[in-house]
C-alpha cells in the first residue's frame, strides 16, 4: 500500500473502515444475530440494523468525499511541479506530526516559507516519511502557482 501524503488520507482510511463496521453490524442486526442490548432506546433489530446501515453509507460517503479531496490535493501536487514556477523557499520548522501515525511510523511535516509577487507565504509540507536532510534556515526549492498554492517536491534535500 501506498504512503499517505496527507493527514486527510490517513482519515478517508478512518472512516472507511468504521463506516464497513457499522454496516456489517447494521447486516448482522437484521439477520437477528446482532441483538439490541436492554437497557437501548431502540428495541427494534430492523431499527437498530437501519440506524447501523445508513451511519455507515454516512461513513463511507465521507471516506470518499476524503479521497476525492486528497486526489485533487495530489493532481495540484503534481501541477505545481509541472508548471508551476521554482522560487527559493526557508525552512521555517521540522516537526514530527505525533499525532498522525501510520502503520508503526508517524510523519514529519515542514512548515517553510517563500516570497512571490512581493507577498510572503507561509505553508506546509505533505506528509514526509523519512527524516528530512533539513534544519530551520535551510533554503529549499518551492513550486508556486499564481493563487499562492504551493509544494515542495523533495523535502529531503536543501538548495
Amino acid at each position: 500500500m501506498k504512503k499517505l501524503n496527507y493527514t486527510e488520507d490517513l482519515l478517508r482510511v478512518i472512516f472507511f473502515w468504521i463506516g464497513i463496521f457499522f454496516l456489517v453490524s447494521g447486516v448482522l442486526s437484521f439477520l437477528g444475530i446482532l441483538k439490541p442490548a436492554v437497557n437501548s432506546g431502540i428495541q427494534n433489530p430492523d431499527m437498530l440494523g437501519t440506524v447501523f446501515s445508513i451511519t455507515g453509507v454516512l461513513l463511507c460517503i465521507i471516506s470518499a468525499a476524503l479521497g476525492i479531496y486528497t486526489a485533487k490535493l495530489d493532481k495540484l501536487h503534481l501541477q505545481l511541479i509541472e508548471n508551476g514556477t521554482k522560487v527559493k523557499g526557508l525552512v521555517e520548522k521540522v516537526y514530527l506530526q505525533k499525532y498522525t501515525k501510520y502503520r508503526r511510523q508517524i510523519p514529519y511535516r515542514i512548515l517553510y516559507s517563500f516570497t512571490y509577487h512581493d507577498k510572503v507565504y507561509y505553508h506546509k509540507s505533505r506528509l514526509v516519511w523519512e527524516k528530512p536532510d533539513l534544519k530551520k534556515g535551510d533554503l529549499i526549492t518551492v513550486y508556486v502557482n499564481n493563487l499562492g498554492k504551493s509544494t515542495v517536491y523533495n523535502c529531503n534535500e536543501a538548495v
